[in-house]
C-alpha cells in the first residue's frame, strides 16, 4: 500500500530538519535538541507520544547524515554527548515498539 499524503509529508519535514539541525552553529544545535529532550519529558501521557518519539529519533538521524555529508564545522562534544543523552534515554525508558 503506497504510504499516504500525510506520511509523505512527514518525512520530508524531518528530512528538513535534518538538514536545518545541520546547518547551525553549535548553539543552534543545542537549543534544537533542547526542544527535542522537552518534548519527550512533557509529551510522556499524550496518545501521540509512540509517534513524537519515532519522528525524534528520524529527524535526529536525519540531521546527523546531514552533518556527516556537510562536513561545515567540527562537532562539539557537548551536541554529541547531547544526542546520545537523548537516544539512551529514548532506549532506557523503553519508548521504541517493535
Amino acid at each position: 500500500m503506497p504510504d499516504t499524503i500525510n506520511n509523505l509529508l512527514v518525512n520530508q519535514m524531518l528530512l528538513c530538519f535534518g538538514i536545518t539541525f545541520a546547518s547551525q552553529s553549535n548553539g543552534g544545535m543545542m537549543s534544537l535538541l533542547g526542544m527535542l529532550e522537552q518534548c519527550l519529558k512533557t509529551g510522556k501521557k499524550q496518545p501521540w507520544h509512540a509517534a513524537s518519539v519515532t519522528n525524534i529519533c528520524v529527524g535526529l538521524l536525519a540531521g546527523l547524515k546531514a552533518l556527516l555529508a556537510l562536513r561545515s564545522h567540527a562537532l562539539g562534544l557537548e551536541i554529541l554527548n547531547s544526542a546520545q543523552a537523548i537516544f539512551q534515554n529514548i532506549l532506557a525508558e523503553g519508548d521504541i515498539c517493535a
